[in-house]
């Protein structure tokens, strides 16, 4: 029903495969598929007994980051909210054609042929469990004392009565051929939060539609928090997982608010409903406390540098590959969960191994590689001059040294991921509180300063511009020098580029964008990767105007 996939570009990191692998759960259906695959994996485990003497408690060390989010006496949860929802996840339906990406499904809109499908699955009462769920885990706003996504990684670190969620794929496999190991990392879990997504999507369009708007900024506020919670775990896909589903939610957000201003306008009788949505989003409190988004308490994930030491150590002697464990692992790994590929992918890394350096070497790399990320990752400013300098995974020589590859060479992609979102959580807060003073005053104001000091206690800084002082844009066509109508081109990911006039009836907020010059919003393109006379808009919402020209082309039914 809508035409493309949006992508997510990487200015940092290594392109490769895509962070997201929801879809490549292995199902084996077939009897003779299953009994080929335990045959293979009995022969793996055969091959791994001599590595059981090798370092073993690095997982340990990885599900010991979230020893805090500690679970209740008996069926009490505690602070942990995976223990809620992924039990309500364990039951819900899957999302109807139509809907069954978090793109399509922010896309669709009340006036589709197939809505009533939609709305009935939304309200089902296994879709409801799952709302509900997603509601209790994310609704104390400190972080203090608020609950986080704290399941531990592999088979052996669920409890019993945890078991259950491995059927539904709710869990974290590391099995690489009957060794758990951290380089193996599966997050099984993916395809049911993709679910989740999707529901929340469907289910805040159905809100609205109603009339419950603000009940539709809070589901999707909820999910954004559920997001940050994700944003806490420990290696970069969930990390990037976790981020980008932020991204999206608060892109959603001011998607809502625009369809309202356009139509009903809802929000212009329920103000206290922005100011609520603009407090949860509040990176640091009025009081200088951190709020519950508090970017600045994300750390750069540490469970890719443990698994890299981890396979360093149990897959390299001091000289090279150990060859049998060396291809036992990463066979299984790039087999992609078809039994049927082991046998051809095992002979390609045979000879592989044999080019491997040793682990000193690999060691060195590990540790140079990281640091240079994290290093990155605390300067936190793209435009600073250590930026412009070949991150150290470039001067790796990745054919003799796999493993680095493959446990750090996307690492540096949480660096693009978090850039954007500490756009989008800018953009939304200065958006909303502009729509905030339109419904105070009847008219859009001269000054993004208007929204001082009632609905934020200060204009938002743009996280894009190079200086790191200057405000986001913000200007109304017509008005103090720029154009009466102003003609935009959009580029979306995955979609045909279209076109937008603009007038005074509308105002435009948005970022310099990559190349950190401003360009009246001539060009737009919201994303980080390197792009030149482009800014990133944050109002009207790209996602908004995406949709108008998809039903405009009958694109979207």
């Amino acid at each position: 029903m809508v035409a493309g996939e949006r992508g997510r570009g990487l200015a940092y990191g290594m392109r490769g495969p895509a962070m997201l692998p929801s879809d490549k759960i292995d199902r084996m259906n077939e009897p003779r598929t299953r009994f080929i695959l335990w045959a293979f994996l009995g022969i793996l485990s055969a091959v791994f007994a001599p590595a059981a003497a090798q370092p073993s408690d690095y997982i340990s060390q990885v599900n010991a980051f979230y020893a805090d989010i500690r679970r209740g006496p008996g069926s009490d949860p505690g602070l942990r909210s995976d223990l809620v929802l992924f039990p309500a996840l364990a039951a819900m339906s899957s999302p109807p054609a139509g809907v069954e990406t978090p793109w399509k499904a922010r896309m669709m809109h009340p006036g589709s042929s197939r809505w009533q499908t939609y709305e009935a699955w939304a309200t089902a009462d296994e879709q409801k469990a799952v709302v509900a769920a997603l509601d209790r885990v994310t609704s104390e706003p400190d972080f203090h004392r608020a609950m986080g996504f704290g399941q531990p990684y592999g088979v052996d670190g669920l409890a019993d009565d945890e078991l259950e969620f491995i059927a539904v794929g709710l869990y974290t496999d590391l099995d690489a051929g009957g060794t758990p190991m951290l380089i193996a990392a599966d997050f099984k879990y993916f395809e049911r939060l993709t679910w989740l997504e999707c529901l929340v999507y469907v289910e805040a369009t159905r809100r609205a539609g109603s009339g419950d708007v603000p009940g539709a900024l809070d589901v999707l506020a909820d999910l954004c928090y559920f997001g940050r919670q994700m944003a806490d775990r420990e290696f970069h896909a969930e990390k990037s997982r976790g981020m980008a589903i932020m991204i999206d939610a608060l892109e959603r957000i001011r998607d809502v608010v625009y369809v309202d201003l356009k139509g009903q306008q809802v929000l212009k009788r329920s103000p206290q409903a922005i100011a609520d949505i603009i407090y949860r989003l509040d990176e640091v409190h009025a009081d200088r406390t951190d709020g519950f988004i508090g970017l600045r308490r994300i750390r750069f994930p540490r469970a890719d540098l443990l698994a890299a030491r981890q396979a360093a150590d149990v897959l390299l002697t001091n000289t090279g590959a150990r060859a049998a464990q060396f291809v036992a692992v990463m066979a299984q790994m790039s087999s992609e969960g078809n039994p049927l590929r082991l046998f051809s992918e095992f002979a390609r890394w045979e000879s592989m191994a044999q080019a491997q350096d040793g682990a000193p070497t690999a060691r060195r790399y590990i540790d140079a590689v990281y640091n240079d990320f994290e290093r990155r990752w605390r300067l936190n400013n793209p435009f600073d001059r250590e930026m412009e300098r070949l991150p150290e995974i470039t001067r790796v020589p990745l054919a003799t040294n796999i493993i680095v590859a493959m446990t750090l060479g996307e690492l540096g992609s949480v660096l693009d991921v978090r850039w954007q979102l500490q756009v989008e959580v800018a953009g939304t807060r200065q958006a909303l509180g502009l729509v905030g003073v339109y419904y105070a005053f009847g008219d859009w104001p001269n000054d993004g300063a208007a929204v001082r000091p009632n609905w934020l206690p200060q204009e938002e800084l743009d996280p894009m511009a190079p200086n790191r002082t200057a405000r986001l844009h913000y200007f109304v066509p017509g008005r103090a020098g720029a154009p009466a109508t102003l003609e935009m081109s959009i580029t979306v990911e995955d979609a045909a580029n279209f076109r937008k006039q603009l007038d005074s009836t509308d105002f435009v907020l948005c970022s310099v964008g990559s190349d950190g010059v401003r360009n009246f919003a001539r060009n737009v393109f919201n994303s980080v990767e390197e792009s030149f006379d482009t800014d990133y808009l944050l109002w009207p919402p790209v996602l908004s105007l995406t949709r108008e020209e998809f039903i405009r082309t009958r694109r979207l039914r």
